[in-house]
């Protein structure tokens, strides 16, 4: 289930950044190791390549 206050910031994100639905979505599947990269006009998506031993240094609870 996805919280009120979720849902109010990720609002705010989208208009504050003018989000298209693609962009939207990649955000909201809030997949680990892929990003939204903004700089100035350019917006890219952007997946890092992580050894699994630092992968642990970011836990399991989602940001908790």
């Amino acid at each position: 289930m996805i919280s009120k206050v979720y849902l109010s910031l990720f609002q705010e994100t989208k208009e504050l950044y003018k989000l298209t639905e693609a962009e939207e979505e990649i955000l909201a599947a809030k997949r680990r190791k892929v990003a939204l990269l903004i700089i100035g006009s350019k917006r890219l998506q952007i997946e890092f390549e992580l050894p699994e031993y630092k992968m642990k240094y970011f836990g399991k609870s989602g940001g908790k």
